[in-house]
């Protein structure tokens, strides 16, 4: 059987900087309509048991909203547009604290973690509007009116509950200075935290019909994104992890 020798070595505080690209998943993507965007974050993490430790976890995420042309879709006699109230994107800031744990083979360590926390959210809110000309009487002056078609009802800033789980592959550089590349899945929880909506969430207003124009009638979507990251990480203290990089066979 093949072991690995354990250093006992003291505990060890490790701080971590990471920037990268966030991609929107599922229904975050397809109803809410959010972009790629970019995040920048760091990490705290406290090891004291053999690789074991807690982390605390902050960042920040920005995604735009789609310029689809079906933002305004022009006809014959009108077009439909939205009409924002606030900025056309999604503003995300987390902060998550859970346990890690650190795999060392010689320069190279793994990273895993798991953390749950609070997710404070700024979403867009908007109302699609019918805008319809009429034939008059007086060619050279149409009638002209305005019908709501969609409107979100989620509220501007809200906060959530969530979960952010993943792992990092790091190149030790110096016992104290690494460099990593981080992937990670970050999600909200539930429809509702701390007794409020947190949901992105339209409905349709068009009184008597069945499907707005553009075929969903209502929508909801919580924040689903998968994130990918390059940092650099310092340790301070000896390090506290087992070593894999030295293997031996035990009868």
């Amino acid at each position: 059987m093949l072991i690995a020798n354990a250093n006992a070595q003291e505990n060890f505080l490790q701080a971590e900087i990471f920037s990268g690209q966030s991609k929107p998943m599922k229904d975050y993507q397809k109803i809410g309509e959010a972009q790629p965007g970019w995040l920048i974050g760091g990490a705290f993490n406290y090891y004291f048991l053999d690789g074991f430790g807690l982390g605390l976890d902050l960042r920040s995420v920005k995604h735009s909203r789609s310029q689809q042309s079906s933002d305004t879709i022009f006809y014959n006699d009108g077009y439909i547009s939205n009409a924002y109230e606030n900025e056309n994107e999604f503003r995300h800031f987390g902060i998550s604290l859970g346990p890690v744990y650190q795999l060392q083979a010689g320069k190279i360590s793994l990273e895993l973690f798991a953390k749950g926390g609070v997710l404070f959210q700024k979403m867009p809110q908007y109302t699609r509007k019918l805008h319809v000309k009429y034939h008059s009487l007086d060619p050279e002056a149409p009638i002209e009116a305005n019908y709501n078609v969609l409107k979100t009802t989620h509220d501007a800033e809200t906060k959530a509950w969530a979960v952010v789980a993943g792992a990092n592959l790091s190149y030790n550089v110096t016992k104290n200075f690494g460099l990593f590349f981080q992937t990670d899945y970050h999600t909200t929880l539930g429809k509702e935290s701390f007794g409020k909506p947190t949901n992105f969430t339209f409905e349709d207003q068009r009184l008597g019909l069945n499907r707005p124009l553009d075929g969903v009638a209502d929508g909801t979507a919580k924040v689903q994104m998968l994130n990918f990251n390059l940092g650099i990480k310092f340790s301070f203290g000896k390090r506290n992890y087992r070593d894999y990089s030295e293997l031996k066979e035990v009868q």
